[in-house]
């Protein structure tokens, strides 16, 4: 395993801040006119030159707009379809699923918590968090790139040494002895930034889902906050009804 306490490329690190700033505009935290560059470093704990690259990005999905010596606002509301009918969890797996997969470690972190990290993992904003981004692939094709938020404390074994390329779930739930299941997940669609298409190998531009995810132990403790992209041209999800309770 190699791992970095930085970035191969600054690309990287505006990955890491457009999710963190999507999530938040998603969950409404963020609205209006979005403060300015200063205040979002202090926030998300990015570099300027990430979140100007962020801005860019989310700019160009379409998610916030430049406004003429106003600065930099959302553009619109989001529109979110529940998966869910009352009682009857819908399971969301990918075609291959099983599969056995090639995993690529790309960023390992330790770091403070960013209040929307916090907030989700339920912890204290400059909490001890693990930032962890890996790249899968499924027959040689590579198919999703995996971003993790991880609370140390309660994970602590995860870190002893551990290969951290697999399927990091499986991973936490391993060093912790309990099962993991996801709590909450959104999905959207964008098309893929330059540094993205590099490392999924398609063209920018590429049609991707992105699927925002909270995992949790069986007490609802969350133990992984993260984002997943995923080829558009390559997957296919299989949404599946089950009755009963969750596991």
């Amino acid at each position: 395993m190699t791992s970095t306490g930085g970035f191969a490329r600054r690309a990287d690190a505006a990955r890491q801040m457009v999710d963190l700033i999507r999530s938040d505009i998603l969950a409404g935290e963020l609205r209006g006119t979005l403060p300015l560059e200063f205040a979002l470093v202090s926030r998300y704990g990015g570099t300027r030159n990430a979140i100007r690259d962020a801005l860019g990005q989310l700019r160009d999905q379409g998610l916030v707009t430049r406004l003429p010596r106003s600065g930099t606002a959302v553009a619109a509301d989001t529109v979110t379809f529940s998966l869910e009918r009352a009682d009857v969890p819908i399971q969301i797996d990918e075609r291959h699923a099983g599969e056995a997969e090639d995993h690529r470690l790309i960023t390992l972190q330790r770091r403070p918590a960013p209040e929307v990290v916090a907030r989700h993992l339920d912890v204290e904003v400059g909490a001890e968090v693990a930032y962890v981004e890996t790249a899968h692939a499924v027959r040689g094709i590579p198919l999703r790139l995996r971003a993790s938020w991880v609370p140390v404390a309660r994970c602590p074994d995860l870190f002893d040494g551990r290969d951290l390329a697999g399927y990091l779930p499986d991973l936490v739930a391993e060093a912790v002895g309990r099962p993991v299941h996801t709590q909450r997940m959104l999905m959207e669609a964008l098309a893929s930034d330059e540094r993205t298409a590099e490392l999924l190998e398609v063209p920018r531009g590429t049609a991707l889902f992105i699927l925002e995810r909270l995992m949790a132990l069986p007490d609802g403790t969350p133990v992984e906050f993260g984002f997943s992209r995923i080829r558009g041209d390559r997957t296919v999800f299989d949404s599946r009804l089950r009755t009963g309770s969750r596991a």
